[in-house]
């Protein structure tokens, strides 16, 4: 069954139901452009990656996707709807929430209303985590898709808690690449990004940045903080070796499908 809460795309986890955002092109927190990730927010280098991976599925992908729709399952808003519109791609959304005609509403159970094998592509961006049955979730997305539709999925391997009480998990490569393929999917690639350099890096500005709310006068600096350790973590991911990258990351990125029909 799929966590009944506000499943939401971005690193920062769930929201309240009834919550208005107002995205801003330097916003900090959930007001980030996350088609436009900014060097002064906090999870920079967590949503550059997760675009650059999407915008390379879309890319390398292309021409499979133009055979259908492709369901952003789990998403109250797609701030990645800019990519799949300039290729010509049709791009539709799946919450748990009633959000009206234009998106479609999950069931208490985890279905969506379409028909088996509707879909040419899946897009699961940092919704896994917040699932509480995971099969449940990448079986659905499985019966959606047609013989040798495309899953792209983005998760955390390390990360802090958030959006609890729907935490539930982070994954290893291996472990990503296990559920996926129990849920019926053959896997293309799993992606680590973030080393752990990075990573202990990005959780130290996250200390700090914290800081800066709770100690009078000091909110000033939370953009500076962001912008000096978001500097430091690309050459951390600069010299990280791939070896290393893989043992500890705080992103994955993965890209799985269906399986065809033989012959």
């Amino acid at each position: 069954m799929v966590a009944q809460v506000v499943i939401l795309q971005g690193i920062n986890g769930t929201m309240a139901a009834n919550s208005t955002v107002k995205i801003e092109r330097f916003g900090q927190g959930w007001q980030v452009d996350r088609s436009r990730p900014h060097i002064f927010h906090r999870d920079y280098w967590a949503l550059r990656y997760i675009l650059e991976g999407v915008r390379e599925f879309v890319q390398k992908y292309e021409g499979e996707l133009k055979l259908g729709a492709t369901l952003d399952f789990g998403a109250e808003w797609s701030p990645y709807q800019g990519l799949f519109d300039d290729r010509g791609l049709k791009l539709i959304r799946a919450d748990v929430i009633d959000r009206g005609p234009d998106v479609l509403k999950i069931s208490e159970t985890g279905q969506v209303p379409l028909a088996d094998g509707e879909l040419a592509g899946v897009l699961s961006t940092q919704v896994l985590e917040h699932v509480a049955d995971v099969q449940a979730y990448l079986r659905e997305a499985h019966r959606l898709l047609k013989l040798g539709g495309l899953l792209f999925v983005s998760t955390h391997g390390a990360f802090i808690l958030h959006g609890q009480p729907y935490d539930f998990r982070r994954w290893t490569t291996t472990g990503l690449k296990y559920e996926l393929e129990q849920a019926g999917f053959v896997v293309d690639s799993v992606t680590p990004k973030l080393g752990i350099l990075a990573t202990s890096t990005h959780l130290r500005s996250i200390l700090f940045g914290g800081l800066t709310r709770k100690i009078p006068l000091t909110g000033w600096l939370r953009p500076l903080i962001y912008f000096a350790m978001n500097l430091r973590m690309g050459i951390e991911e600069a010299i990280t070796p791939a070896s290393v990258m893989d043992s500890h990351p705080e992103l994955l990125l993965a890209i799985a499908r269906k399986q065809k029909a033989p012959g």
